[in-house]
């Protein structure tokens, strides 16, 4: 499989993240590294119009990333039936894309406490929920 990325003004890969909750409903995406935690951001929006955006921040992308999307109805709680939580594991970074591999079994224990606060939050305009480290 393949997954599309964004580039830096110096040519790195980059992986859009953010999220946010609107109209009963979220989404969101975020960078695991291998070690389980957020990937940290080389860039984060805190403000602006791109509420609830996939693009409120930018990781840079390294094999092994674990990148997982979420979208479905509020509340983002582990009894809620109406979440879907998709992942993908990167095993090579090319010029204009990362390859890998689907990873099934992503579950709402996968998904770090802030990233479900900033994903439920109405009109979320903070990327930092969904970064490791805050810039």
């Amino acid at each position: 499989m393949i997954y599309p990325i964004t580039k830096t003004v110096n040519g790195d890969p980059v992986i859009g993240i953010g999220g946010g909750g609107f109209t009963k409903k979220f989404h969101f995406r975020i960078v695991k590294r291998k070690s389980g935690d957020l990937a940290p951001a080389i860039f984060i929006r805190k403000t602006g119009d791109l509420a609830c955006s996939l693009s409120q921040g930018y990781v840079k992308a390294e094999p092994g990333d674990l990148i997982i999307e979420g979208s479905g109805y509020l509340p983002l709680e582990m009894n809620n039936p109406d979440i879907s939580l998709t992942g993908f594991r990167v095993d090579g970074i090319n010029p204009e894309y990362l390859t890998g591999f689907k990873v099934d079994g992503i579950t709402f224990l996968d998904l770090p406490y802030r990233v479900i606060i900033g994903s439920s939050e109405y009109h979320n305009r903070d990327g930092s929920y969904f970064s490791g480290v805050q810039e």
